[in-house]
Order: C-alpha cells, then sequence, then structure tokens
C-alpha cells in the first residue's frame, strides 16, 4: 500500500519536472548567445518593456508592437503573459498565447 501511495504522488511530480524543463529558457547575456525559439503567430501583438503590465502606473500602455512572425525567445509564464526577450536583447511581456 505504501509503494502504490508513494508511485502516485511521484508521478505527477516527474511529469511537471519533464513538462516544464524543456518551455522556458534563460536570458541571453550577449548578441552571439541570442537564439530565438519561438515566433510571434498574432498579426499584430503588443509588448511592454520591464515590468509586467498592470503591476504598476503606466503600464497599460504597450511600449512596442511586435509584427507577425518576429522571432522572441520566450523565458516564461506568469499570470496570463508571456515574458520574451527581443534580438536586441529588451526582454517584456507579451499576451500569453500568441507565440508559436
Amino acid at each position: 500500500m505504501i509503494r502504490s501511495a508513494a508511485f502516485f504522488l511521484a508521478v505527477p511530480a516527474l511529469a511537471v519536472t519533464l513538462g516544464l524543463s524543456g518551455c522556458a529558457s534563460p536570458r541571453a547575456a550577449n548578441p552571439s548567445a541570442w537564439t530565438p525559439n519561438r515566433t510571434v503567430a498574432s498579426h499584430l501583438t503588443p509588448f511592454w518593456f520591464g515590468n509586467q503590465p498592470g503591476s504598476g502606473p503606466g503600464t497599460g500602455i504597450p511600449s512596442r508592437i511586435l509584427a507577425r512572425g518576429e522571432k522572441v525567445r520566450f523565458l516564461r509564464n506568469h499570470l496570463g503573459f508571456a515574458e520574451v526577450q527581443l534580438d536586441d536583447l529588451a526582454v517584456g511581456w507579451v499576451p500569453r498565447g500568441v507565440l508559436r
């Protein structure tokens, strides 16, 4: 009985570990280390530099608009947004679900 309970506790933890390990990338420190791992799927995508939208005053207006097919480096998902790094090494946020 103990063995089966341990198995049912270990399997979800292993699945989460394997599922998340290939998703995110660390930030690139220099342009030669930057390689894209996603492209923008929607036609016009808002991009916010620095802080996540809604986290403080002045964060509601996008800093930039990304075009469809623009290459980005996906870093992580957080609260409905994806943190990405552009080819000029700028880090910011796009709405979750607009990358492929």
